[in-house]
Formats: C-alpha cells, sequence, structure tokens
C-alpha cells in the first residue's frame, strides 16, 4: 500500500485505475505531496546533452532514478522511493506546463491536455500490464515492486514525450 497526496493506493490489480484519476488530478491541480526526493537533478539538461549528441534518453532516466536501485528490489524503501519517483516525475511535467506557452493561454491547455493523456496513456499501461500478470494467480511483493517500476517509468516516459511533443527538446533518432 502507497500513499499518493494523502490517500492510500494499492498499486496492485485494477487499483492502478483509481490512482490514474489521482494522479491526473494532481498533475493538474499540482498538489502532489513529496514525501522524499529521489531524482537526481540535471534530467532536462542530460536529455538536451544526449538529443544534441543522439544518444539515447533511457541513459538519463536510468541516472535520474539510480536512488531507487540502491534498496533491496522487495522492500518498503524501495516501493516508497519509486513512489516518490513517479510523484517528481509528475511535479516535473508541472514544472515545464507552468513555463510552457506563457503569453498563448490556447497553446498551453492543448500543452495541459496532451500532458493528462500521456500521462493516462502510461498508467493505463501499467495497469493493464498487472491484470495481464495476474491472470490464474495471487499478486505478490514482487508485484508491488513490478508495478511501482511500471508506474514510475511510465511517468518518467510521460515527463520525456511531453518535452518532445512540446518540441523542448526532439527526438534522438
Amino acid at each position: 500500500m502507497s500513499t499518493v497526496a494523502g490517500v492510500a493506493v494499492d498499486l496492485m490489480k485494477g487499483e492502478g485505475m483509481k490512482f490514474a484519476g489521482l494522479a491526473l488530478a494532481a498533475l493538474c491541480a499540482g498538489t502532489m505531496a513529496q514525501a522524499q526526493t529521489v531524482l537526481e537533478p540535471g534530467t532536462r539538461m542530460c536529455l538536451e546533452t544526449a538529443q544534441s549528441s543522439g544518444t539515447s534518453f533511457e541513459t538519463c532516466i536510468t541516472t535520474a532514478m539510480a536512488q531507487c536501485d540502491a534498496y533491496e528490489k522487495v522492500s518498503a524503501a524501495a516501493l516508497d522511493c519509486l513512489v516518490a519517483a513517479r510523484n517528481e516525475w509528475g511535479a516535473e511535467i508541472r514544472k515545464e506546463l507552468e513555463a510552457y506557452a506563457l503569453d498563448d493561454p490556447s497553446l498551453k491547455r492543448i500543452a495541459e491536455i496532451e500532458a493528462k493523456y500521456i500521462t493516462l496513456r502510461n498508467v493505463i499501461n501499467c495497469d493493464r500490464q498487472m491484470e495481464l500478470s495476474l491472470v490464474d494467480r495471487q499478486p505478490s511483493d514482487i508485484d508491488k515492486h513490478n508495478s511501482a517500476t511500471c508506474q514510475a517509468m511510465g511517468a518518467a516516459a510521460s515527463y520525456v514525450e511531453f518535452l518532445i511533443r512540446t518540441g523542448i527538446v526532439q527526438p534522438v533518432r
């Protein structure tokens, strides 16, 4: 069980969709609380450097979330770290939204809509993967870790995709 915006959320079997609504509301409203800071600073600079050098964005994401790899895989500390990372990626998207297209309210609203649906797609994908993995079996502790990892990586992917869609960075080809 994890806590997001003061609400207990079970990251297992169908509960991801309940989290999706909370995550999207918090993303748009900017209310998601931070329990700890886990992402390494400089991710956007890393992405811009990767873009200019033609290297993969994956290294930037892996480096940003390295602190979570320091914990034993199936532990409360690892789960808390992944949930915090997911929340921080959401905060990074909000920060980019606040700075984006300040002089054009229509463009800013389009960016907000894009961010919401990019995030929702990734949350739904994690929920789908979890439900499929639980066909004909009961959830285990590793499933919670896998779900939290998917949610954190999905939030990271949402951040990168938002930067690409808004033209802040260009995709690496």
